[in-house]
């Protein structure tokens, strides 16, 4: 029975690396002025605004929910029709408006915490652990402090793809397998 429970999370890992190697390693989240309402993201991520509104978008000062500087000079403008990219900032929760109406943008900016997919536990048993790719686009940048193990190697994470992340969105994710093993060691599997 513990081979089978074994090869099944095998093909399980094997099958989601699959599908994440087809998703970019940061997915952009594209929104249109005037008629989005809200929009989610995580630290690093890209967001580009579409005016769709018929006439020139005037922003306000954003603060720290996008990284970019604010100012207020024409580069504050967004004309109809036109597109901006602008990257997530600060963790929290904030608005991009307009000065000259009363439209404006919410913004959610997640803390991409560390997800593991638990089952009962066993000696001997696979664990999946996933979390949010960091704002440099590479799994190899994640913090060797991030869903570390004590007696875990560090480490050993890799592209894939998983449904809980971004709300339930779905999206990239730095993602890898541990075993604990009979002789108490917890190993990389893979």
């Amino acid at each position: 029975m513990k081979k089978f429970v074994r090869f099944f999370v095998g093909l399980v890992v094997i099958a989601g690396a699959s599908v994440g190697l087809a998703a970019p390693a940061h997915a952009a989240h594209v929104v249109h002025l005037c008629s989005d309402t809200s929009v989610e993201g995580n630290p690093g991520q890209t967001l580009i605004l579409i005016n769709g509104c018929g006439r020139d978008w005037y922003f306000k000062d954003w603060g720290p929910i996008i990284q970019e500087s604010w100012n207020s000079s024409a580069s504050s403008v967004l004309g109809s029709g036109s597109s901006r990219t602008l990257t997530f900032g600060a963790v929290g929760t904030g608005s991009i408006s307009t000065n000259y109406f009363s439209d404006s943008l919410a913004v959610t900016v997640h803390d991409p915490t560390v997800k593991t997919v638990t089952y009962p536990p066993f000696v001997g048993h696979d664990w999946i652990q996933q979390v949010g790719v960091p704002a440099s686009g590479s799994c190899e940048d994640v913090s060797s402090t991030v869903g570390h193990w004590v007696g875990a190697p560090v480490g050993g994470w890799s592209l894939s793809w998983a449904p809980w992340i971004n709300d339930g969105q779905g999206g990239p994710v730095c993602t890898r397998e541990l075993q604990d093993r009979q002789d108490g060691t917890i190993v990389l599997v893979g």
